[in-house]
């Protein structure tokens, strides 16, 4: 595609390219997303379908990367917090194991629960999303991808920033949010 090697593409080239290009290779999306975060500053997502049907999407608001979803279950959220030690795995599987009317994250119930601090919920997020855009750059095999951008005033899927999770979680344990004293 020659808008890779053209100098000081438009924002709209820079989309339509994205738009028109039907596949790419993992070592192409991080110029992909590049472009894309340079284009626009709206929220969207970027979805890739491997050969194998394996479908990865790529969440990010305001030219930032919010949240990446995988099928890549070393990546997953629990996992992750007992690798790293954090909450033992019966911990994990008695929480799991609990009722959840209000379809909590597994971080929020561990907190809520007070097995866990909350801080640990950003870094573990922030692990968890570096390794699932690795594992998706190191992808060689041909990649589908769509691109789906929304208007800030039509109904989009609810993602979240880190921020907006913790002060959620903050405020639900009495905190009133980040930066508040108790």
């Amino acid at each position: 595609n020659e808008l890779f090697i053209k100098d000081n593409p438009t924002p709209g080239e820079k989309l339509a390219a994205i738009k028109a290009t039907p596949t790419v290779h993992g070592f192409e999306i991080p110029r992909i997303l590049g472009l894309l975060m340079s284009a626009t500053a709206q929220d969207g997502v970027l979805e890739l379908v491997d050969l194998e049907a394996r479908n990865s999407k790529i969440y990010f608001q305001k030219s930032r990367i919010v949240r990446v979803e995988s099928q890549d279950r070393q990546s997953y959220f629990g996992v992750l917090l007992v690798e790293k030690k954090l909450i033992s795995h019966d911990m994990l599987e008695a929480t799991m194991k609990l009722p959840n009317p209000n379809n909590k994250r597994i971080g929020e119930r561990l907190v809520d629960a007070n097995l866990m601090s909350p801080h640990y919920i950003s870094l573990v997020n922030a692990e968890q999303m570096a390794i699932r855009l690795s594992m998706i750059v190191q992808d060689t095999n041909p990649t589908k991808i769509v691109l789906e951008l929304y208007d800030r005033t039509q109904q989009r899927p609810v993602v979240q920033t880190y921020a907006e999770i913790w002060q959620a979680i903050m405020q639900n344990a009495g905190y009133g949010g980040i930066g508040m004293q108790h």
